[in-house]
């Protein structure tokens, strides 16, 4: 595995993105792509299907997370799984079949059910907790799966 480092910046603010790729053929190489909006008051990361398995690690812009992060993950047929870890806290997300009944999108933060993740009509959209994001942690790591192979 290699590490893509992507720093955008926007206004005053620099949003750091560390991806990790594969290093393999060209063909194998193809991930999900990333990209990063840091405004004031939040931090949008959006992911485009490609592969629909893939993650990235944020780090904590200018000493400070914003108030909001929201991950948008486009295209995605189905979201089997997401999570994002800090050092305090994880936010797990998941698709939930019970036997008989339809699906279920669960999040959950320790043993905490949270309402985090949504569905529009061309994107999934996590919003993350702010334990997720709390004082001391300056990195986040975040991964996703778009159905199970």
């Amino acid at each position: 595995m290699a590490l893509a480092r992507l720093s955008i910046r926007a206004g005053a603010a620099w949003a750091i993105l560390l991806a990790t790729l594969p290093v393999a053929t060209a063909a194998e190489a193809i991930q999900d792509r990333v990209e990063i909006i840091h405004a004031r008051d939040r931090l949008l990361v959006d992911a485009y299907h490609v592969k629909g398995i893939g993650g990235a690690e944020l780090k904590m812009p200018e000493g400070e997370w914003p108030e909001a992060i929201i991950v948008r993950l486009h295209g995605f047929p189905e979201l089997e799984s997401f999570t994002a870890a800090s050092k305090t806290a994880r936010l797990d997300c998941a698709l939930i079949r019970p036997e008989r009944q339809h699906p279920v999108q669960t999040c959950r933060v320790g043993d905490d059910s949270v309402d985090a993740l949504g569905r529009e009509s061309d994107y999934f959209e996590v919003n993350l907790p702010r334990k997720i994001s709390s004082s001391g942690d300056d990195t986040i790591q975040i991964r996703w799966v778009d159905q199970w192979r």
